[in-house]
């Protein structure tokens, strides 16, 4: 082991969850707009982070035909989480790599897990505003 421990395998763990949830959040919603999810999952593999970005900024506002199920709920927590994690992570760390790294890996499972709740909180008053 380097003298800087776990830490460069935890980053590259946590770069394949970021990318992993974000191409996984497209392929579902293509899925509930009735278009081919594999096509779009590995379109925005190669290019992320500009293709998801410019996907969900461009892409026609067609209407979803089946509801999005958890896992989309999930995917898109985990992809926005960790992003904003990291954003997170770089204002509050001083400048070296590894500490911005260690405040990452500490503060993406807290604002993940806090987006999925308040995610799950909206959801449920907007289905009861409807009844």
């Amino acid at each position: 082991m380097t003298q800087h421990g776990p830490l460069v395998p935890l980053l590259g763990l946590l770069l394949g969850a970021t990318v992993g949830s974000l191409v996984l959040w497209v392929a579902l919603d293509a899925r509930t707009r009735d278009e081919n999810p594999l096509l779009w999952g590995l379109l925005s593999l190669p290019l992320y982070p500009v293709f998801p970005l410019a996907f969900y900024l461009l892409r026609r506002r067609s209407a979803r035909v089946r509801l999005p199920d958890g896992r989309y709920y999930l995917a898109r927590a985990a992809a926005v989480g960790t992003v904003l994690s990291l954003a997170v992570a770089a204002i509050a760390a001083p400048p070296d790599p590894f500490t911005l790294v260690t405040y990452w890996l500490v503060a993406s499972p807290v604002v993940v897990a806090g987006l999925y709740v308040f995610d799950r909180h909206r959801r449920q008053s907007q289905t009861a505003g409807a009844l």
